[in-house]
């Protein structure tokens, strides 16, 4: 007999329905229980599905240099083991801490609150310019929540700009270059402002040697400066706005703006005697005096010389040959033959120059070369069988500088010439430019100073330049007044 409290399984026997509906009618209640949870999820969006906050970047904008930023938060659903739920009480406690960073590293940090739906919106006027990145990051009761949110270039702002709007040369070397200056998106045109702007003006020669110099702006942020300018030849021109001091947007470029030339000036006087050579040397601080030789490739780089004696490879040290320097009475012709190489069938003598009386040969590329001059220019005579007349050098002195020609100026290396000398000589090919040259003179010590730059033709260093750089005492070959 069935106890009276526990079903008799004969009678669920006889009902086989009961026990179905049973089960059916729980599971509709569990589907709605389930569907009731998913619709109070959806309504209640302001929680996360962790612990920790969300926080996302929407909108960055940039007036001038105000930059805002706009998102939201997603609230965590517990803070230290208690419902955190979006009331007024704690929204207080959030903040979205902002950084903008520009592409040297360099930013500034703010904080936003939140509204009631959980969006925020935060303004700052930045000292940053150019691309700005944007990182994100919630904070509840001054802690980071969540994980930080990044924007890449997320928004530009204006830094300074420069023109270059003329160069002009008079004087022969009177260099004047003009330009106008864009302020950056943070900086008023007031004369204040003004003050903390300034234009750095380079001029660069062929030979990379470089002078600077700096201009202001006036109100309507324009700018002109002059140079009275030592370097020679096609003369580029670069401008660089700064604020406070550190350069603000690009720099402005004009190349060969101006060739400066250098014709012998009126009332100058003939120094004839010998340019005695000082060695060439260097010192640990990379500073280099005395004689020596660069090469410049095309783009303005010099080359490397391996073989040179200086701490700097691309400078290649010169010594005085057996005549002491070069010569303005004489000519410095070289030996027969010029190179310690066989001669070959085709009448060709490869190897180290010989010529040993206005340089010492000087390896280069693990050759000898070394100057010399002659009445006939010895590449024309080489390459195109010509007989091409070449001058004496001739050096005049007026208030303290050099001028003139080294036209015979020649180097042989490698059993081949090139001319380098300053100017070409007349009847060479077209395509042979070289820089005026120019130096200073001390009458009272005879201490001097010579300089040019001259373009390699032919050879393995076709399309190069020759910077030539001589220093050392002058000795006339008869006392000077």
């Amino acid at each position: 007999m069935s106890h009276p409290l526990v079903p008799d399984n004969r009678l669920l026997a006889r009902r086989p329905g009961r026990p179905t509906l049973l089960l059916a009618l729980l599971a509709v209640l569990a589907l709605v229980a389930g569907l009731f949870a998913a619709v109070n999820t959806a309504a209640t969006p302001a929680h996360a599905a962790g612990k920790t906050a969300k926080v996302t970047i929407a909108k960055v904008t940039a007036k001038a240099a105000k930059v805002t930023v706009r998102g939201k938060v997603t609230l965590p659903s517990k803070v230290k083991g208690k419902k955190f739920t979006n009331t007024a009480k704690n929204r207080k406690q959030v903040r979205v801490a902002l950084t903008l960073q520009d592409s040297a590293g360099k930013k500034q940090t703010f904080t936003a609150k939140i509204t009631k739906n959980r969006s925020y919106s935060a303004s700052k006027t930045t000292k940053l310019t150019g691309k700005l990145t944007v990182v994100a990051q919630t904070k509840i009761r001054g802690k980071n929540s969540g994980k930080k949110v990044t924007k890449k270039n997320a928004v530009t702002v204006a830094a300074a700009s420069v023109t270059i709007g003329s160069v002009t040369l008079a004087n022969e070397r009177d260099v004047t270059v003009a330009g106008r200056v864009t302020l950056p998106a943070a900086l008023k045109n007031t004369a204040a402002n003004r003050k903390k702007v300034t234009v750095a003006v380079t001029l660069t020669d062929y030979t990379n040697a470089k002078e600077s110099f700096t201009a202001t702006i006036d109100a309507s942020r324009k700018y002109t400066v002059k140079k009275t300018t030592a370097l020679s030849g096609p003369v580029t021109v670069t401008a660089q706005a700064r604020v406070s001091g550190k350069a603000s947007g690009s720099a402005a470029k004009r190349t060969n703006a101006v060739s400066v030339e250098t014709d012998i000036p009126a009332g100058a006087r003939k120094l004839e005697g010998l340019f005695r050579f000082d060695p060439g040397q260097d010192d640990a601080s990379g500073k280099t005096w005395g004689t020596y030789f660069r090469m410049i490739g095309g783009t303005g780089l010099p080359f490397t010389n391996d073989d040179s004696p200086a701490r700097d490879k691309t400078y290649t040290l010169l010594r005085p040959g057996t005549d002491g320097g070069l010569s303005t009475t004489e000519y410095q012709e070289p030996p027969e033959p010029a190179f310690d190489g066989e001669l070959r069938p085709d009448g060709f003598r490869p190897g180290n120059a010989l010529a040993n009386r206005i340089t010492q040969p000087q390896k280069f590329f693990g050759v000898g070369f070394s100057i010399s001059t002659a009445p006939f220019d010895a590449q024309s005579k080489s390459d195109f069988g010509t007989d091409v007349p070449s001058p004496l050098p001739e050096i005049y002195e007026k208030d303290g500088k050099l001028y003139g020609q080294v036209t015979g100026w020649t180097a042989s290396w490698n059993g081949s010439w090139f001319n380098q000398g300053s100017p070409k000589p007349e009847g060479t090919p077209a395509g042979w430019p070289a820089t005026p040259l120019t130096g200073t003179y001390d009458p009272a010590t005879k201490h001097y100073t010579l300089h040019w730059t001259s373009r390699i033709y032919g050879g393995a260093f076709q399309g190069a330049w020759g910077h030539w750089y001589l220093e050392g005492t002058f000795e006339p070959a008869a006392e000077e007044d």
